[in-house]
């Protein structure tokens, strides 16, 4: 079953005079900006963002709408039309509403699809990318609920109490105290044999140079 209630109605902006020139529609608005950014294709949008990071640029993305996943396609009609209604030289190829609901992908391979791509991380200078392109966006705190809504996966949240678990177990002071004289011996083992053992030298300050540990 599928984790995402809301999309994302976005728009693609110039950041040199916040022109608009892309409309989209998302479930998860911060994977598709990594990919409009890393795409190499020749369609005007791709040409568009080449064009930006020639210049070292990047296109900013601003979320226009939260609509629920089944009004998406509508909702994105509705602001392509909207933005080329008020002159913006959009160079989406169509008028919108050719999604994922016109082609034969099935449930099962989207779910395979979205399940392979669960948990990758991105490189911390992609993740400065995005943060620096959305940065002065104000989003509503219903959106910010609704994304918070459409990103709490079951897997997400079994890995984030995981987590926490870890976390409060390493805080435990109990833990600390069987744990803390086992890693000092350890690393003074490990500086031993390195520093002394490995370059045959004797240290008087050592003990284990002075019990002959090898």
């Amino acid at each position: 079953m599928d984790d995402y209630q809301y999309a994302f109605v976005y728009a693609l902006a110039d950041p040199r005079d916040c022109s608009v020139f892309y409309a989209g529609v998302s479930v998860n608005p911060v994977q598709r900006y990594y990919s409009h950014k890393g795409a190499y294709t020749k369609d005007p949008r791709s040409r568009r963002i080449a064009e930006l990071k020639r210049e070292g640029l990047l296109p900013r993305m601003i979320i226009l709408e939260v609509v629920p996943r089944g009004d998406s396609f509508t909702a994105e009609k509705q602001w392509i039309g909207r933005l080329r209604g008020k002159d913006y030289p959009l160079v989406n190829c169509t008028s919108g509403g050719q999604g994922p609901s016109d082609s034969a992908v099935s449930l099962e391979t989207r779910k395979k699809m979205r399940n392979a791509k669960l948990g990758r991380k991105l490189p911390p200078e992609h993740r400065l990318n995005i943060a620096r392109a959305l940065k002065g966006q104000v989003i509503s705190a219903e959106a910010r609920r609704k994304m918070s809504l459409a990103a709490r996966a079951p897997e997400r949240i079994a890995a984030a109490a995981a987590q926490g678990r870890k976390n409060a177990t390493m805080r435990d002071p109990q833990f600390r105290d069987r744990i803390e004289p086992k890693r000092r011996q350890g690393n003074a083992a490990y500086l031993h044999k390195r520093w002394h053992a490995d370059r045959n030298r004797f240290n008087p300050k050592c003990a284990l140079c002075r019990t002959g540990q090898p």
